[in-house]
């Protein structure tokens, strides 16, 4: 019962046509995505309503859909780790990690540590389209 609750959703993201397999080298994948919320603690989180497009490219994948992509982030290209199919997708941006990872079709999580001064972290709730 529990494998078929985690085939089900991965199916369906393999149907949206995400990044997800070494037969999409040279097809860039741009994801439209609204920040719902902000968390930076157990009971800090805040509304938010802010757009953001992620729009990767694969570099380099191997079947199982792992590789590096280069990501446009922030007006930046950066060198995206994808560790399997569904992600997660790592990069990291100076001080900054980042770890981006797919809750459902529509929705996305994504991670932020900022380990200098002070290690500090929060999640950001995204409702994301695929193009």
């Amino acid at each position: 019962m529990l494998k078929n609750a985690i085939v089900i959703p991965l199916t369906a993201l393999l149907t949206l046509g995400l990044p997800l397999t070494g037969n999409s080298e040279g097809a860039v994948r741009v994801f439209d995505c609204e920040s719902r919320q902000l968390c930076t603690g157990a009971d800090a989180c805040q509304t938010t309503n802010t757009a953001l497009t992620l729009r990767m490219a694969p570099k380099t994948l191997s079947a199982d859909g792992a590789g590096q992509y280069t990501m446009t982030f922030n007006n930046s290209g950066v060198t995206v780790e994808a560790l399997s199919a569904a992600g997660p997708y790592l990069w990291t941006v100076a001080d900054t990690r980042y770890t981006l990872l797919v809750s459902s079709n529509t929705e996305l999580l994504l991670h932020t540590l900022t380990l200098t001064p002070a290690p500090t972290a929060s999640v950001q709730f995204l409702m994301c389209s695929v193009q």
